[in-house]
């Protein structure tokens, strides 16, 4: 007989190639997933993998097996997205999903203050990647997502919350090389005078990079021919040994606090802005209570937009 575990195991087993990786993904040890394996072909009185020293592939029967798992398994993922849809309705529960760089500061206070002002609603906050998130939001997943965007997603509505702007971190060492302005709340480094060789850009991935790719197509810089770090904190780690310097949003600068000499500044002096949105695929919570919803997000934003000039370095 087809049991959910037993697909699990025999899909994850095929895909993986081996017991080692495939035990590791299932999260039990490679002995218990290879006696489970054994067991279940005795029971079934049929060999689904031929063992190589190096590999597990499907038998001709195997094949079948694992034909017949990979639609259990689709289904039994459909019917828990429509279980959690339908918990959702039941309790008023209501999910977001935010970037793993603003979660790590943003989600208990958010939690806090939604528990404050709207405490007839259970909200979940997810913290992943973009492309994650983005996947998550249209299999239902997600009810809403906060994101940056230069372009809208068909399907997808969006509700701006507020205001970001795109910085520069540079080594403390280049303070000479700035200039300051007093309606401007950074120092500024026009990009002229920085190398396009010591520039460290973010991945394509990274919901950053269309706004660095445009601010450095003013200038004629290619950030494709630049390094590339998939991760912001590594590339403030490596500004702070003064291997060049990175782009970041003014709402992230207290995350990277605890790095060691790092200066933040605007690279021109105008602004460059960065909208925030509210995106979503279908709408959950009723428009009051999305527009409550914003302003409490966008009032925490703003507060870390400004912390730097309540904490200066």
């Amino acid at each position: 007989m087809l049991q959910y575990k037993s697909a699990l195991y025999v899909v994850t087993l095929a895909e993986c190639g081996s017991i080692r990786a495939a035990a590791e993904k299932l999260y039990i040890s490679p002995p218990a997933l290879s006696m489970y394996i054994r067991n279940l072909e005795k029971e079934l009185g049929v060999p689904l993998f031929e063992r190589t020293p190096k590999q597990f592939v499907l038998t001709e029967i195997g094949e079948r097996y694992f034909l017949y798992s990979k639609k259990i398994l689709t289904l039994s993922e459909a019917f828990q997205q429509e279980l959690n849809a339908y918990h959702r309705k039941q309790v008023r529960v209501c999910s977001i999903g935010l970037y793993r760089r603003r979660g790590n500061h943003f989600m208990v206070p958010l939690l806090q203050e939604f528990a404050q002002k709207m405490p007839g609603i259970q909200f979940d906050l997810q913290i992943g990647s973009k492309q994650e998130l983005e996947q998550m939001l249209e299999n239902h997943q997600l009810d809403y997502m906060l994101v940056t965007h230069m372009l809208h997603k068909p399907g997808w509505e969006y509700l701006h919350v507020c205001s970001d702007e795109l910085l520069i971190i540079c080594p403390e060492a280049m303070q000479n090389m700035t200039r300051t302005e007093n309606s401007c709340p950074y120092p500024i480094l026009d990009l002229d005078r920085l190398s396009h060789e010591k520039l460290i850009s973010p991945g394509r991935k990274q919901s950053i990079y269309p706004f660095v790719e445009k601010f450095l197509s003013e200038y004629g810089r290619n950030p494709a021919t630049a390094r590339t770090v998939a991760n912001m904190e590594i590339g403030a780690q490596l500004v702070s040994a003064g291997r060049g310097y990175c782009f970041t949003l003014a709402s992230y600068l207290p995350s990277f606090f605890h790095i060691p000499g790092l200066l933040f500044c605007r690279p021109r002096s105008l602004p460059v802005p960065v909208n925030w949105s509210l995106g979503w695929t279908s709408q959950v919570l009723p428009s009051g209570q999305i527009r409550l919803l914003r302003e409490i997000i966008r009032n925490r934003t703003e507060e870390m937009i400004h912390f730097r000039e309540d904490n200066p370095v």
